[in-house]
């Protein structure tokens, strides 16, 4: 056979091989060969795609993006449905007033009509969620996002309360808004999804569930308003004292989706503007006098916004101090429903949809069959202002943001009917009064809660840029005022419930406080902790669960010298408890296997006084015997003063777990947290307040050279300021 020298490639490499005359089943053995290689080649080349797949899949964080879009989904959804029920509702309210032909008839079906709905949402609330879903829910929102744990708060009887009390109560003709409520209901929202097992690791990620809960108060406004950007806005003023830039886009993502099924849902109802409220508003204003009076607009909604909240803090306060009204939630809800129902039903601004009365506040012509203009205009604005307050104090799910904004509409052609009077005759100057009547509007909402992002809102709901300027100087000049005179309504429904929140801190608060000035972190401090040594036994830290409730311990290296070694969570320690007995429970049947079977007594006699008592927590009682006790009756065994060791390497510990595990052993390991959050004993109280709501800390442990002095939590830091 002759041979000659012949060459094939191999990944890298040039092989030289003899050729070989051969026969015809060599030679298809190697034409089969080459294929072979190419299709090995495409299985690696596929699989270092899926690889580069699967690590860029995990950059961008998918599972957060379908979180985001399944949350805007279901927001939006429940929020069209809402929509349809309150409109429909809502007609039927309207349609009481021309029932019959006889003024009193109407007027008793529309009372009658309202109470009843009225009745409807308290009997809800109070059977569904009587503490949790009362409100607006954005003092709420506010304390959790803060970093304060709220139990209830986000739950499904708290959503279903709110739904349905905000549908009754919109049908009840009550002066309230949805805003608030729905960016509750949109947290409670994003707190079920959460809980579906694909989303499990933002559950348990404290700072992604916080960005997703600002999501969410993002996605309500939007899934009402129809406005992403000033949704996203308002959300981060109203709730957050700090916010994470890199969340933005989560917040705009989800509020694109709701504002997309928003104007779809719109343009399915109805084939009229998306717009909420349509503006037709040509005429931009140049002229430099025009510009002083919006700012004096600005200022003047300021000093009402400031004297509305002041106004629903003094009826709190009278409610508090009457039995009566205290006592019984039905008695006033059924004075303020019979009020506002009285009030509101010969009048056009206070009994029409809020769709309809801003439509007619924003003409830039004047309004028609209205004899004495300004004489209603200011009879409706007192009436909308007295009726909103009121209906704030009621324990309802309440919103504020729609009728404090047709109050500033009313003010604003109020402002801009007697401008024309006075200035009309000015050469060049030509009065819009529509166009005072929504710069009002904004800068009363603006100067009530304290947010800028209102103008961004108007501007998305009226699709209306010409009085973009106007807008921004009134709503500036209105926070600008309010600020010197009040905080805003949600801080201060905050304050009053009670709820835990670290607000800012002024620098002008700092200079005229020495309290604040001159505090540390060791005077607020607290020294009685529950700590962990590196030498307590399972038996010590038995004992330390049962006699505390904490959800972190510190650990140190020993109470000679206390110095911090890190922290470990109270259910690590729980499932080396749990462990511990499994394994005592699974020695002791081995042991009681391999007695003879003749003899019927366990490995050691108990009598009555060896049972477990009954204060035993059922952690130890599930089993025939208390495995303390089991270990302490041997004398051969050691387990119960075995020392855990604790770890914070994951690697080493699982490799160090599957070793035990394999060997059948008892392995008492610990996971720890390395480096948990301390600061010195001598930081600032400023600076302590400072990282505390930067990082959201629950608590932090006080060190002076690294060894344990105490520890510092929200609650004390804010039971301090206040």
């Amino acid at each position: 056979i002759q041979s000659s020298p012949s060459e094939y490639y191999t990944d890298d490499r040039v092989v030289t091989v003899p050729k070989y005359e051969t026969t015809s089943s060599e030679e298809e053995e190697e034409e089969r060969q080459p294929l072979q290689d190419q299709q090995s080649s495409l299985f690696v080349r596929i699989q270092r795609n899926i690889r580069k797949i699967v690590r860029f899949l995990l950059r961008v964080d998918v599972a957060s993006i379908f979180f985001l879009i399944a949350l805007g989904i279901v927001v939006s959804l429940i929020a069209f449905a809402m929509d349809i029920f309150i409109d429909k509702l809502t007609i039927g309210r309207l349609a009481m007033a021309t029932i019959t032909d006889y003024y009193a008839v109407n007027y008793a079906a529309h009372i009658a009509y309202c109470l009843f709905f009225s009745m409807v949402s308290g009997f809800v609330v109070h059977s569904i969620s009587p503490h949790y879903s009362l409100g607006s829910g954005i003092p709420e929102m506010k304390s959790i996002l803060s970093g304060i744990v709220m139990n209830n708060y986000l739950s499904v009887r708290t959503m279903i309360a709110k739904i349905l009390g905000i549908i009754s109560s919109f049908s009840a003709g009550l002066s309230i808004g949805r805003e608030g409520p729905f960016v509750h209901i949109a947290s409670c929202i994003a707190n079920i999804l959460l809980k579906i097992p694909v989303f499990r690791n933002i559950l348990h990620n404290h700072f992604m569930k916080n960005q997703m809960l600002a999501s969410a108060c993002a996605q309500g406004v939007a899934a009402v308003f129809g406005a992403p950007f000033g949704g996203v806005l308002f959300s981060i003023e109203v709730t957050a004292t700090y916010y994470p830039v890199g969340n933005l886009w989560r917040g705009l993502l989800t509020s694109l989706i709701g504002a997309l099924l928003f104007f779809l849902s719109r343009s399915y109802i109805s084939e009229k503007s998306t717009a909420m409220f349509s503006t037709t508003f040509e005429k931009i204003p140049t002229n430099t006098l025009e510009y002083a009076l919006f700012c004096v607009l600005g200022i003047i909604c300021g000093l009402v916004g400031a004297f509305f909240v002041y106004f629903v803090k003094l009826l709190i306060h009278l409610r508090q101090s009457f039995t009566l009204l205290r006592g019984s939630r039905y008695v006033l809800i059924g004075l303020v429903t019979l009020l506002t129902a009285t009030l509101s039903f010969p009048i056009f601004y206070l009994n029409g949809s809020a769709h309809d009365v801003t439509k007619s506040l924003f003409l830039h012509k004047d309004i028609e069959d209205q004899e004495y203009l300004i004489l209603t205009l200011i009879l409706s604005f007192m009436s909308k202002f007295l009726l909103t307050a009121l209906a704030l104090i009621l324990p309802l799910p309440v919103g504020l943001f729609t009728p404090v904004f047709i109050c500033g509409a009313l003010l604003g052609r109020i402002y801009g009917e007697i401008i024309d009077y006075f200035l009309s005759g000015i050469e060049g100057f030509d009065v819009v009064k529509g166009g005072y009547a929504v710069v009002g509007a904004a800068a009363l909402v603006s100067g009530t809660t304290h947010s800028l992002a209102t103008a961004i809102i108007l501007f998305e709901l009226t699709q209306q840029l010409n009085y973009l300027l106007p807008v921004l100087i009134a709503t500036v000049s209105a926070v600008a005022t309010a600020n010197f005179f009040q905080i805003s309504i949600y801080d201060m429904i905050l304050k009053l419930r009670g709820l835990p929140y670290m607000a800012f801190i002024d620098q002008r608060e700092v200079q005229y406080n020495p309290r604040l000035k001159y505090s540390t972190a060791q005077d607020i401090m607290r020294t009685d902790v529950h700590f962990v040594t590196m030498h307590s036994s399972i038996r010590a830290i038995y004992h330390l669960l049962q006699n505390t409730k904490h959800h972190v311990y510190p650990l140190v290296e020993s109470d000679s010298n206390m110095v911090l070694i890190g922290s470990v969570q109270r259910e690590d320690l729980l499932s080396l408890i749990r462990k511990y007995t499994d394994h005592v429970q699974l020695v002791a049947n081995s042991q009681h296997a391999q007695l003879p079977t003749s003899s019927p007594s366990p490995v050691v006699p108990l009598d009555s006084n060896d049972m477990v008592p009954p204060e035993t927590p059922a952690l130890i009682r599930e089993a025939p015997t208390s495995p303390i006790q089991f270990i302490e009756e041997h004398s051969d065994s050691d387990l119960a003063n075995l020392r855990p060791q604790f770890m914070s390497d994951t690697r080493s510990r699982l490799v160090l777990s599957r070793e035990a595990a394999a060997a059948g052993r008892f392995a008492p390991i610990v996971r720890i947290d390395g480096a948990p959050f301390q600061l010195s004993a001598l930081t600032p109280l400023v600076k302590v307040y400072f990282i505390f709501s930067l990082l959201g800390l629950s608590h932090a442990y006080i060190v002076t050279r690294g060894k344990l002095m105490g520890i510092l939590t929200k609650k004390d830091i804010i039971k301090f300021k206040a």
